[in-house]
């Protein structure tokens, strides 16, 4: 008895045992395919197509900022100091080079005319006396000790002469007309280059000088991009070479050319700082100093890709349906694992070898495997 018990016993084990096995292997052997009928083929707006060549750019990712060139931004200050009386510009403003700005007044600019005509008239004394007393050394009418102190003279007063000159026509003023005894009030500061007007602080009364900055100018057509490196892709980068960029806040790539490679780490930012010339009809959209994401194209390379939305992702491996065969109600489909690479411009560049035939290149978001 108990021997026909136990054998019935392990009859019923083996039996659920092989229930359970048949169980698990029925979906592994179904999911070798993937079968869609007509009609979800359609609704789910599925489309096929093959492996496609793509170009693919090898990159080298980078941040940085937009910064101005040398000449690209200009601080005005006043080579006289003065008190403003009339200001003829306003922040954000377009000038040209050379356009009013600022106009100064004070006692300043009279007392620098009033030392230039005195030191206009002792240059013109100094040197007609130095000439006298030259052209008698020379015939040994005078000693040698009279001819040096009216040299020393000469050359005293010519010193004062030019170094005040040259600071009245910094400040725009007509040393000609000083000469003959005609002074100006006030002067003119000027723009030095073309730009939009910022950092404008003073008003009408402010007292400037050489050392205070009175207005910054920026000139958006000569600003470029200044891009961190880290050493390790800088022996990939060459003068020449395409830059795509984006500014903070906007998804929008802009492009460059790459225009300076560095050649010392910054101690600061432990990169090598490179540059990129804008291209001119993305200059009026160009902010100094905005920080942005750049792509550095190296190189360019043709690979084998597929439409990024062809892909479906299974756990972390990624596949591709390739079609098997298609009958008269639907669609069946051959599940292919894929390794990946690279994704630009909507494609995603295949490392694996691609499959043959045709696949489901769109409208496959829904399907799980």
């Amino acid at each position: 008895m108990k021997r026909i018990y136990f054998f019935t016993v392990l009859a019923i084990v083996t039996l659920l045992f092989l229930a359970c096995t048949k169980k698990q292997e029925s979906p592994a052997a179904s999911s070798e395919w993937v079968e869609i009928t007509n009609e979800q083929f359609k609704s789910e707006g599925m489309q096929l197509g093959s492996i496609e060549t793509k170009t693919f750019d090898a990159i080298v990712k980078c941040n940085g900022s937009i910064a101005p060139t040398p000449n690209g931004m200009a601080n005005v200050t006043a080579p006289i100091a003065g008190v403003i009386s009339k200001i003829h510009c306003s922040n954000g403003a377009f000038v040209q080079q050379n356009q009013a700005l600022l106009e100064l007044s004070g006692s300043e600019i009279i007392d620098m005319q009033r030392d230039y005509a005195e030191a206009a008239a002792r240059y013109k004394r100094s040197n007609s006396e130095y000439q006298r007393i030259k052209a008698l050394f020379e015939q040994k009418v005078v000693a040698e000790k009279e001819y040096f102190a009216a040299q020393s003279d000469y050359k005293s007063a010519e010193a004062s002469y030019h170094s005040l000159q040259l600071k009245l026509k910094a400040a725009a003023l007509s040393t000609a007309a000083i000469e003959n005894g005609e002074f100006k009030s006030s002067y003119t500061l000027r723009a030095p280059i073309s730009g939009y007007i910022s950092g404008l602080k003073a008003n009408i009364g402010s007292y400037i000088d050489h050392q205070t900055t009175g207005i910054e100018i920026a000139d958006p057509s000569q600003f470029q991009l200044a891009l961190s490196v880290f050493a390790s892709d800088i022996s990939q980068l060459k003068k020449g070479q395409q830059v795509r960029y984006s500014t903070t806040g906007s998804n929008e790539m802009q492009q460059a050319t790459l225009s300076s490679v560095g050649v010392t780490v910054n101690p600061d930012t432990k990169s090598i700082d490179c540059y990129a010339t804008l291209q001119s009809h993305t200059n009026s959209q160009a902010i100094a100093n905005n920080v942005v994401t750049a792509e550095i194209i190296t190189r360019t390379e043709a690979v084998q890709a597929v439409p990024t939305e062809a892909l479906i992702k299974s756990d972390s491996n990624y596949y591709l349906l390739v079609v098997h065969q298609k009958s008269a109600t639907n669609y069946q489909f051959n599940k292919q694992l894929v390794e990946i690479g690279r994704q630009q411009n909507g494609y995603t560049e295949l490392k694996s070898t691609p499959p043959s035939g045709q696949i489901i290149t769109k409208g496959a978001y829904n399907i799980v495997l």
